[in-house]
């Protein structure tokens, strides 16, 4: 608690009575308010009331019964450190009291007030006769010492004073008297302390007091870009405003250390353009008030980068009619090409392309773009082999096929679009024995899997003319194997020959049978026979095939 002593009275005003029985009251404050009628909070001031020419006698013996001391709620304590004393001819005593209340209900409350003759010392001052004074020169004085409460400025302090009569609050029952509240001090609670000592502070002014924040230090705000803190990151060659928060009367001195362009007006702003080396800048600023005082001086950390956006490669091959993500960091911006939906590349047309990127790293707008291009399909690669026509009597069942190998990549071989197992240039077919027509295909592909026109061939197989010929029958009429049939596919105008083991021709027949007879009447015995067949094809050419057959009767 705050505790301020003087010893110096200063009597602060007088008052003169207007009512029927109260005398002059005058006052003294021991410690006097500001000029602002405040006291700081804590406060003790100690408070002397004085009172003479009492009247009430002259009212029918209306003796002076107390002092009612009002307060406002600011005052914390009010302790009696005075009291008063008694007149002529009294007897009685003078008593403190919170609270009183007369016989007759009349009620007041902290003040000083008189037990009189008759009456107990019960603190009951209202069944009393007062404190009497014949001879009309009496004096009565008191003090109490207040104590302002440790609170928010603006809390009451107000000082009144009433004095009363017996026929008020005592028991002479008789009012002649009229009792008026009289106003010693009307004010509240101030600053903590008032006066600025510190000539370094912003706004120095002896006269004034700390509430107002007129004596605060330096109270300028730390700078800050687009209302973010220090320290600060930004870009080679950006425009970046700086600000701080201060007194509008105030200038301000910016200044930067290690590069950029520093455009000010003086004002609690300020706009750099950065320079294109990177690296750790500050950027320094002090305000100064109109009456010259120089506040704080306050610095910011400025990190200048060159801003990259960064991508896998910055040239993308596609194939054509296929999609491909392009990703790019720091994610979040946007591309911009008729191309382009979202982060995905639809190439629908061969060609080069430009798809460009756009972001904003710290606070700057920044666009690349990277090369897309999209391969046309490729040429059909040649197919070298021997023959589209296979007569597999007279040709290999084996044949390849040699694809130019023009993208240096993989192949995909189909016969009659079935995949082939091959993936090199090369397709070995090893053909069936059969008369067909069949379509080769090659398609090509590159190192990222675009792939060529494809190419096709027709290649026709002719089967061999083979015949199924048994190499035994038994000729003896159960019906079973009795005779010996050659089967053959376009077989024209056929000649039967068979001979013995000596080469002796034992039947001849333009029937592809034998029923084992010689064709003259008798039957042939049993033995190993030479068979051939002479016979035109179905191109017109003249074929033979030959064998044997054993007979069994």
């Amino acid at each position: 608690m705050k505790r301020i002593l003087v010893t110096l009275y200063l009597v602060v005003t007088s008052l003169v009575s207007i009512s029927q029985c109260t005398g002059d009251v005058t006052y003294t404050l021991s410690v006097p308010p500001n000029a602002d009628n405040t006291y700081p909070p804590n406060t003790i001031v100690e408070l002397c009331i004085t009172m003479d020419g009492w009247l009430g006698n002259a009212q029918g013996s209306n003796w002076f019964e107390g002092f009612y001391i009002a307060l406002g709620g600011g005052w914390q304590t009010v302790t009696p450190t005075l009291y008063p004393e008694d007149a002529e001819e009294a007897t009685g005593t003078w008593i403190w009291a919170t609270s009183t209340i007369s016989d007759n209900g009349a009620s007041a409350g902290t003040g000083f007030y008189f037990e009189g003759p008759t009456g107990p010392l019960d603190g009951n001052a209202g069944n009393d006769w007062g404190d009497s004074c014949p001879s009309e020169n009496c004096v009565w004085s008191c003090c109490v010492e207040l104590v302002a409460a440790d609170g928010p400025s603006g809390l009451d302090l107000y000082i009144g004073v009433i004095p009363y009569s017996d026929g008020t609050m005592g028991s002479w029952g008789i009012q002649e008297c009229t009792e008026v509240q009289e106003e010693i001090f009307v004010g509240s609670i101030g600053c903590t302390t008032c006066g600025c000592t510190d000539i370094a502070a912003c706004n120095y002014d002896p006269a004034v007091c700390c509430d107002d924040g007129s004596c605060d230090y330096f109270s300028m705000s730390d700078i800050t870009h687009n209302f973010v803190p220090c320290p600060d990151t930004t870009c080679t060659g950006s425009e970046v405003t700086y600000s701080v928060n201060g007194n509008e009367t105030s200038i301000y001195d910016w200044h930067i250390t290690g590069g950029g362009l520093v455009t000010t007006d003086q004002t609690s702003s300020c706009e750099i353009i950065w320079g294109n080396i990177p690296g750790t800048y500050s950027i320094t600023v002090q305000e100064i008030t109109e009456a010259g005082c120089e506040g704080e001086l306050k610095t910011c950390d400025v990190v200048v980068v060159i801003p990259d956006i960064i991508f896998n490669t910055l040239k993308y091959y596609m194939c054509l009619n296929t999609a491909m993500d392009i990703n790019a960091t720091p994610v979040g911006g946007t591309w911009v090409s008729d191309q382009m939906n979202g982060n995905t590349f639809i190439s629908t047309m061969p060609g080069t392309y430009y798809p460009s990127y756009v972001t904003n790293i710290y606070g700057c707008d920044i666009s690349e773009e990277v090369e897309v291009v999209v391969k046309r399909k490729y040429e059909a690669p040649n197919i070298i082999y021997n023959s589209e026509f296979i007569d597999l009597c007279f040709n290999s069942y084996n044949q390849s096929y040699v694809a130019d190998d023009l993208v240096n990549g993989t192949y995909a071989w189909f016969i009659d679009d079935v995949k082939q197992p091959s993936i090199d240039n090369v397709l070995n077919v090893e053909w069936y024995d059969t008369t067909r027509t069949y379509t080769v295909k090659v398609i090509a592909y590159d190192e990222i899997g675009c792939e060529s026109e494809p190419k096709l061939i027709s290649v026709a197989t002719q089967a061999c003319q083979r015949f199924f010929a048994p190499n035994s029958f038994t000729p003896n009429g159960d019906g079973t194997n009795d005779v010996f049939e050659v089967r053959g596919l376009s077989v024209y105008r056929p000649s039967l020959k068979i001979f013995n083991r000596w080469g002796v021709e034992v039947y001849t027949s333009s029937n592809l049978w034998w029923t084992g007879d010689s064709g003259g009447g008798y039957y042939c015995d049993n033995g190993v026979y030479n068979w051939t067949i002479e016979y035109r094809d179905k191109f017109g050419q003249n074929r033979q095939e030959s064998g044997y057959v054993t007979l069994i009767r």
